[in-house]
């Protein structure tokens, strides 16, 4: 039988290194800040958002998500823009999305995109800091288009949830 926490049943939290079942949510840890805005037209994979989680068990596994939004402008030489989205534990490479794209008649105009969501699950066997990165790289020539990065074209996060397994 669970043990259900609530304050009808006088158990209002749990105690450091109990166990949890597994599928329980042990933390969300979630970090907003871009470390990259602005505009660029090279094809350098460059770093927008990141995040260190302290897992809580050593048993867990850790759901990565990011969401992505920019905008994307033609410069007057393209009506189609390529670019990928990688998430990566330190320097080792996780997932990637390939060939994310637009072409919605942008040669001379700006063009909002859609949000892009990302993901990854990792197992965990300790309790080390893990550090998470969100990457973008516009895979197009560098003259052609330019991506900009700004938290006014939509949500731009990176979170870790933990969950025992």
């Amino acid at each position: 039988m669970a043990t259900v926490i609530s304050g009808d049943t006088g158990i209002d939290k749990v105690t450091d290194g109990a166990a949890m079942p597994a599928g329980s949510v042990l933390q969300i840890v979630e970090n907003s800040t871009l470390l990259k805005t602005g505009t660029w037209t090279d094809n350098n994979l460059h770093n927008i958002l990141s995040i260190t989680c302290t897992p809580k068990s050593s048993s867990s596994s850790l759901y990565i998500t990011a969401n992505f939004a920019c905008q994307l402008y033609g410069n007057d030489n393209t009506t189609n823009m390529h670019w990928i989205l990688r998430l990566y534990e330190g320097s080792t490479f996780l997932y990637n999305m390939d060939s994310l794209h637009s072409n919605s008649h942008y040669y001379n105009y700006f063009h909002r995109t859609q949000n892009h969501q990302i993901g990854a699950v990792v197992g965990n066997t300790s309790t080390n800091a893990r550090s998470f990165d969100m990457k973008v790289q516009k895979t197009e020539a560098s003259s052609n288009g330019r991506l900009n990065i700004n938290s006014a074209y939509g949500q731009l996060y990176i979170r870790v949830t933990e969950v025992e397994a």
